[in-house]
């Protein structure tokens, strides 16, 4: 009974690195193609690893951007858990619809650190985004925000609302403009 406990207790902590955890989720894309092949093409693919799940081992927190054809690529997220030796998709908790991706910068004991993008568009030239600096949590398949950052992401959705009606209105001036040089 006491040796099996001083394995336990003495087995080693081994971390992938970062190639190698870029490598698990290349494979796990590969491995569940059929599903991801409707989220486009891969453009990009990031990790960033910390000790998440607290067992000495680094976690990854992956950012995968997939292009599907037309103006933009979209982000999706996705977690490595050292103690589960598994890959899974994240969604977000979302505060506001503008609320599109997170950027994690660094990962501590249960906390991802790092911003929420949020963004939004009327055409694909013309768009509006925010960085708004955040700490995250994963339950399950969610990312998780502290209620006190949800007054920060009303203020970055009501700049983004702003500043495409002054482009919007700014297109309508020009637009009118021109129609009136034409009609002279």
């Amino acid at each position: 009974m006491k040796n099996e406990k001083v394995e336990e207790e003495s087995k080693p902590i081994v971390s992938l690195s970062k190639k190698e955890a870029l490598d698990r989720m290349k494979a796990f894309l590969k491995d569940n193609r059929k599903k991801y092949s409707d989220f486009g093409e891969v453009q990009d693919m990031s990790a960033v690893g910390g000790n998440y799940s607290k067992d000495g081992a680094l976690d990854y927190f992956y950012t995968v951007d997939f292009y599907p054809g037309g103006d933009f690529i979209y982000p999706s997220h996705f977690f490595y858990e050292s103690d589960q030796d598994k890959i899974r998709e994240l969604s977000i908790n979302k505060a506001t619809d503008f609320m599109k991706s997170i950027d994690v910068k660094e990962i501590i004991e249960g906390k991802l650190i790092g911003s929420a993008n949020l963004w939004n568009a009327f055409s694909g030239e013309h768009v509006a985004w925010r960085s708004v600096n955040a700490e995250f949590t994963i339950d399950g398949n969610k990312i998780y925000f502290d209620n006190k950052y949800i007054s920060k992401f009303k203020k970055g959705e009501k700049e983004i609302a702003s500043e495409l009606k002054k482009m919007e209105e700014d297109m309508m001036n020009e637009s009118d403009a021109y129609n009136s040089e034409l009609a002279e």
